[in-house]
């Protein structure tokens, strides 16, 4: 496989879609710049696409020298403004339609990019707080659950024991 020289792209959002873009853009020989607004989401898409590379080499589809170049050419980016201009924008991002408004107005220049940023980041800072709250509500209603569960399980066991002594 051999690089040609292709336009930079942007894609935003490194989950499921975004990494699997990324990755596909960048073996086709494109520099690929991936953002996402949440730091720890952005690692693990990087780190997912160099393990999916480690693993087509292993299998024997792809080269050693072709899965670094392809590593080579995936540039992850960690504030949306330090991304080169480029003719395209992928926008792979949480379906939540403010973050998907912020980026369309954005990929427009309807808004200034700056301020747009400081947009999209707020949100998807407030999106992160309200998976975490939502995890903390899961874990209550899981001791919750467990809760009742132990309770049934002692009046089930008590229930035999009187209908035993009858």
């Amino acid at each position: 496989m051999t690089a040609t020289a292709l336009q930079p792209i942007i894609v935003i959002g490194a989950g499921t879609m975004g990494r699997g873009i990324a990755q596909v853009f960048a073996q086709s020989g494109y520099d690929v710049n991936l953002n996402d607004a949440i730091p720890k989401a952005l690692d693990e898409g990087v780190a997912f696409i160099h393990k999916m590379l480690e693993r087509a080499m292993q299998k024997g589809t792809l080269k050693a020298e072709d899965a670094l170049a392809i590593k080579n050419r995936l540039h992850p980016v960690r504030s949306i403004n330090k991304t080169p201009k480029c003719p395209l924008i992928i926008e792979a991002a949480t379906e939540i339609l403010e973050i998907k408004s912020d980026i369309s107005e954005i990929k427009k220049g309807q808004i200034d990019l700056k301020d747009g940023v400081n947009r999209l980041e707020g949100r998807m800072y407030k999106v992160e707080d309200d998976v975490s709250d939502i995890r903390g509500d899961v874990a209550e209603i899981k001791t919750t659950v467990n809760a009742m569960s132990d309770a049934l399980i002692t009046t089930s066991k008590e229930v035999k024991q009187l209908k035993a002594q009858k």
